[in-house]
């Protein structure tokens, strides 16, 4: 047998990397994925938080996690450096697996720097979940399907976690249920679960299900940090004093709210959420509801920045009671569908619309499952010049959730637009 001479080079010091050069690559390679988790408050201020959007932040973090753990699978040696990485977020569709990642999450780390033996779990700061329901409507409540018994350990498993993500499936229906339904509630059991293991929460989002505002208010009280609160359906009870309580009537943390529709007619207390900041009103129909109506005039003085949806030109006498109801506001962001925004014939803002007066205008893209290959500027313009005229204190204008194919054209502004600022923050 004939002896080839190896001509592969020695792996000496010259060719390694230390250990913080890797998890800068490491970071930069998961689409800097810490600052996904750090960056989460900023980015629903700017962009607003719709459950419904396949693109933005939720895909963004998906396919960070997809390369941590692509990236943890190389070599042990790459694991153990990128191992407090791969839990930082992760993103559970089956229920049935809660057990076993359970057990997972409760191995001890090797020594750290300090000596402080740590679990994985306590790595974990954000979670997205997926549990199966039966029908939950008023006064009935039971278990999930497949995760109730196997739940509570699993939290208790997460003791950092700072922003969780519920996505409540109805399993017992004839077929499964396409869209949310204000009918359906979350169960107390989860709600127990909840406030019994997740005080530390900072965001909460509680998708397809109605959220009851006995629950909603349980959930503000025993969580006292929650700053982001977001659900398709909430309700709100009228004050929160309760029986036997000498806590104050007010929820000072909550910070951002986002939904599609409230659930219960109940007049708020003007500052019962004297630090509400942000909203997010999901469906370009909320304002013909008087149920929301009257909640936005309750909680509306103390806001700053209000997202709205926008599905139809019908929107001036909703951008009035916005203005109206928001007197301090200086953020207005209309969300409108990709088709209709970049297409001339059905773009939805009217040239005659009245703002109030706002000092920064947002304009914000909603993926569409279609795309037109009609697509055209001229009208944004023509647009954007009417409404300076209406409401001239608008001094910024901000594109948000662009798809970069659109970027050349919008970052090239006309002339006798360029004393406006403008910015853009595209889809990653």
């Amino acid at each position: 047998m004939i002896e080839t001479e190896d001509l592969t080079p020695p792996l000496t010091d010259a060719y390694r990397l230390p250990p913080e050069l890797w998890l800068k690559v490491f970071n930069f390679a998961t689409l800097g994925g810490t600052e996904l988790e750090r960056e989460f408050d900023t980015r629903v201020a700017r962009d607003g938080l719709y459950d419904n959007d396949r693109v933005g932040h939720v895909s963004s973090l998906k396919r960070a996690q997809a390369a941590r753990l692509n990236i943890a699978l190389v070599c042990r040696t790459w694991y153990d450096l990128s191992v407090h990485h791969l839990y930082r977020s992760m993103r559970v569709t089956r229920p049935g697996n809660l057990i076993p990642l359970t057990n997972t999450l409760l191995k001890p780390l090797p020594i750290t720097a300090d000596e402080t033996p740590r679990r994985l779990g306590e790595l974990t700061q954000r979670l997205d979940i997926v549990l199966h329901f039966s029908c939950v409507k008023k006064g009935d409540d039971p278990p999930p399907d497949d995760s109730r018994p196997s739940l509570p350990e699993f939290l208790i498993s997460l003791p950092r976690l700072t922003s969780l993500v519920l996505d409540c499936q109805l399993v017992s229906l004839p077929s499964p249920l396409p869209v949310a339904s204000s009918e359906f509630y979350v169960p107390s059991s989860l709600i127990d679960d909840l406030c019994t293991h997740m005080s530390g929460l900072t965001s909460l989002e509680i998708r397809r299900l109605s959220l009851h505002w006995r629950d909603a208010e349980r959930i503000l009280r025993r969580i006292p940090d929650l700053r982001t609160l977001s659900g398709t359906y909430i309700g709100f009870p009228a004050s929160f004093d309760s029986p036997g309580l000498s806590s104050p009537s007010i929820i000072p943390s909550l910070h951002t709210l986002s939904l599609k529709s409230m659930n219960h007619h109940t007049r708020v207390e003007p500052n019962c959420l004297p630090n509400l900041r942000h909203i997010t009103l999901r469906d370009d129909r909320f304002l013909n509801d008087t149920r929301n109506e009257s909640f936005l005039r309750s909680v509306g003085h103390t806001l700053d920045t209000v997202h709205c949806a926008i599905g139809d030109r019908k929107i001036q006498s909703r951008i009035w009671k916005i203005g109206r109801y928001c007197p301090n506001l200086q953020r207005l962001v209309l969300s409108i569908p990709e088709r209709t925004f970049f297409d001339s014939q059905s773009f939805p803002l009217p040239l005659q619309l009245a703002l109030p007066p706002i000092t920064c205008l947002g304009l914000r893209t909603s993926a569409s499952a279609d795309s037109s290959d009609d697509v055209s500027y001229t009208h944004i313009w023509r647009s954007l010049r009417k409404i300076h005229r209406l409401a001239p204190s608008v001094g910024v204008v901000q594109f948000l959730n662009i798809d970069v194919c659109h970027g050349e054209a919008l970052e090239n502004v006309p002339s006798d637009l360029l004393h406006l600022k403008f910015e853009y923050y595209y889809r990653n």
